[in-house]
């Protein structure tokens, strides 16, 4: 399971499964998430795994993996909990660079397997990425074909002699584009003048 967004915007969950070693498309779904979730990917992870164990007809898998280290694994551990289920979860820990570092979980099943699990992730990671980009460029089309400026998530960042520090705040601006001749001084002054 993974989730997906940008600053909030357009999020989106998705299921992958892999069996025998190898994906089983047939059997991914994609969830557009109902929720308020501002970003926070942990409740975003609760409502897939939610709306997913609220279809009895699909079959229930072996183990359950997780994008993410202990907070993952708790939150699908309480919803599991609470829909009365036991399946072993395993979460996939990432780099600072994004890629994966190592697998938490029963370690048994982290050796045996590692590799099911490690393509489970890349594939939720590659089907969530894919579904997200499709539902952007839907709802640019739609704030265009609307008659409006087209809407942006802009993340706003600190500058200071150490680097640059993300404030955690999106803003919402129209049609700012930064050109390569603009200084990003001049962009963010554009965008709060």
């Amino acid at each position: 399971y993974d989730v997906a967004h940008l600053g909030g915007t357009e999020t989106v969950g998705v299921m992958t499964v892999i069996e025998r070693g190898r994906p089983n498309k047939d059997e991914y779904r994609q969830f557009v998430l109902r929720g308020e979730h501002g970003g926070n990917d942990l409740s975003a992870l609760e409502e897939v795994l939610t709306r997913r164990l609220g279809h009895p007809e699909w079959p229930l898998p072996e183990i359950l993996v997780v994008d993410g280290a202990f907070l993952q694994q708790g939150v699908a551990e309480r919803v599991l909990d609470v829909a009365g289920f036991s399946i072993p979860i395993l979460g996939v820990v990432k780099n600072i660079r994004h890629q994966p570092d190592h697998l938490i979980g029963p370690e048994g099943l982290r050796k045996r397997f590692e590799n099911e699990v490690l393509l489970a992730n890349a594939e939720a990671h590659r089907f969530a990425l894919a579904l997200h980009r499709k539902r952007r460029r839907k709802a640019l089309l739609a704030s265009i074909e609307g008659g409006g400026d087209p809407v942006f998530p802009v993340r706003i960042f600190q500058v200071s002699p150490d680097g640059l520090h993300s404030l955690g705040k999106t803003v919402y601006s129209t049609s700012h584009i930064v050109r390569e001749e603009r200084s990003a001084a001049a962009f963010f002054h554009d965008i709060f003048s």
